[in-house]
């Protein structure tokens, strides 16, 4: 069984993502863009018992800016458009709601 949600909007702009599976998880709090980004992972004891578990904290720059930026020159410049990207994503969208 799979269940995602997602939001647009988050006040303080919190970012987490939990993926749960029958050997362990995984758990992302935060993007650096907004302040240190944690990623933990667990792996399942059997046949029970407090899961192993590792994290890393990464603290650096928002890094997505930059890489938007330049694909953004890279449209201008080649005249290209991702149109039809945006057109896809409208209609999922409008499919689900």
């Amino acid at each position: 069984m799979l269940e995602f949600e997602g939001t647009m909007v988050s006040w303080r702009n919190t970012f987490t993502l939990d993926i749960f599976g029958e050997d362990g998880s995984v758990h992302v709090f935060c993007l650096c863009k907004w302040g240190p980004s944690t990623f933990t992972l667990r792996k399942r004891v059997r046949p029970s018992g407090r899961p192993e578990e590792q994290t890393e904290t990464i603290e650096m720059k928002d890094p997505t800016w930059g890489l938007e930026y330049d694909y953004f020159k890279k449209l201008c410049a080649t005249g290209a458009s991702n149109l039809d990207n945006d057109l896809w994503i409208k209609r999922a969208l409008e499919d689900v709601s």
